[in-house]
């Protein structure tokens, strides 16, 4: 798939979040990036090619092109597991009722939008134990099924060599936030969405942290009715996945915000 609209880039990781550029992951689960200049032509011929060579199975083609070429700005909840095997894909399909998936270099993108009734924690201990098998698995509550591969290289960096377990959007945050805070800026772009054009819901997750969570003293702070607050900190949760009236949400707001 070698192609003159390629580009090797020196630091990928201070362009992952470009808009310039396609991000394909390739053969060996490296990133490919490929000009958005490329004439429409050769644009078709590399995206062809990839379909074939790089994606095994996939639920709708609309969705390769929304990973991968950046067609619609969709938000889902992802899952990222580094195995390929249809036993996880097929316990995902039993315990949610509509899920979207690619699968491609032994890499499994899950998209789904219901409320879990059960902990995928549960559900990744489960898989562990019954089916004897060791893996990796990512999730992200809400995120822009564009911005995935973004997701997918932050999480197969960072956390590269660290133990088969199950990591949380929270983990990667807090881990980016020791190694290179400068990519926390353009994290919370992704992942806050509208939400940082709203500075009123801005001024509550601020107020929520200054007083360690307590909704009746943040509304009083605000001159809101709690039912309001409550409301809002609803707003928040399915917007992005974060629900400041648990610790971890709450410290990754805080770092994402640099409040």
């Amino acid at each position: 798939m070698e192609n003159k609209y390629f580009i090797n880039l020196n630091n990928l990781e201070e362009e992952i979040f470009s808009n310039k550029y396609y991000f394909l992951i390739d053969q060996n689960n490296g990133i490919k990036t490929l000009d958005k200049k490329c004439e429409k032509e050769e644009f078709d011929k590399i995206k062809n090619e990839y379909l074939k060579g790089q994606t095994k199975n996939y639920s709708s083609l609309d969705l390769v092109n929304n990973v991968f070429f950046n067609v619609g700005n969709k938000r889902k909840k992802l899952i990222i597991i580094d195995i390929e095997d249809e036993r996880i894909l097929t316990l995902l399909e039993d315990v949610l009722e509509d899920i979207e998936y690619i699968v491609f270099n032994n890499k499994m993108f899950v998209y789904y939008e219901e409320e879990l009734d059960i902990e995928l924690k549960r559900i990744y201990e489960a898989v562990s134990f019954d089916f004897g098998i060791k893996f990796r698995m990512f999730v992200c509550d809400i995120i822009s099924i564009k911005d995935s591969v973004i997701l997918y290289y932050l999480w197969d960096d960072y956390f590269k060599n660290k133990i088969n377990d199950i990591y949380l959007i929270n983990d990667l945050i807090l881990e980016i936030n020791k190694r290179n805070y400068k990519l926390i800026k353009q994290l919370k772009k992704v992942l806050l969405d509208k939400i940082l054009i709203d500075q009123q819901l801005i001024s509550l997750i601020k107020s929520m942290i200054e007083n360690d969570l307590n909704i009746s003293k943040s509304a009083s702070e605000l001159f809101m009715h709690r039912n309001t607050v409550n409301y809002k900190i609803e707003y928040i949760r399915k917007n992005t996945g974060f629900n400041i009236q648990k610790f971890k949400d709450a410290l990754s707001l805080y770092i994402l915000l640099d409040l």
